[in-house]
C-alpha cells in the first residue's frame, strides 16, 4: 500500500509542474533571457511571431469559455453572479482582442521599423 501511496504522491508533485502559473512565470522569465539576450532586431522579429500566435490561442480559448459559460448559465436563468461573470469574461475576450489587432500591430511596427530602417541606408 505504501508503494502505491509514493506513486500516486510522485504523479501529484509531477503534476504541479505544469501547473499554468508555473508554466506562465516560466514563459515568462524566458522572455526576459530572451530580450536580455538577442539584439533588437531579432528579438523584434521574434516577437512578431509568438505575439500574433500568443493573443490568437488565447482568444480561442476564451471565446470557447464563454461559450461554454454562457450555455451552461443561460441569461434568462443565470443568477446575478453569473452574469457578472459572464461580463468578466466578455470584457476578456474583447480585451485580448484589442491586444491581437490593435497593440500587437503596433508593437511588432516599433520593433521592425528601425531594423528596415537600417537596411534601406546601407
Amino acid at each position: 500500500m505504501g508503494h502505491l501511496h509514493r506513486r500516486y504522491h510522485h504523479v501529484q508533485v509531477r503534476t504541479l509542474q505544469f501547473h499554468p502559473n508555473y508554466v506562465n512565470l516560466t514563459c515568462h522569465y524566458a522572455e526576459f533571457l530572451v530580450f536580455r539576450n538577442l539584439p533588437r532586431h531579432q528579438f523584434g522579429n521574434l516577437q512578431s511571431k509568438m505575439f500574433p500566435a500568443y493573443f490568437s490561442m488565447v482568444g480561442v480559448c476564451i471565446a470557447v469559455t464563454v461559450a461554454s459559460f454562457g450555455y451552461l448559465h443561460p441569461w434568462k436563468t443565470s443568477s446575478t453572479s453569473e452574469r457578472y461573470q459572464l461580463g468578466f469574461l466578455i470584457s476578456a475576450l474583447a480585451f485580448n482582442l484589442t491586444n491581437l489587432f490593435v497593440f500587437t500591430p503596433m508593437t511588432i511596427e516599433v520593433f521592425l521599423i528601425p531594423l528596415l530602417n537600417n537596411f534601406a541606408f546601407h
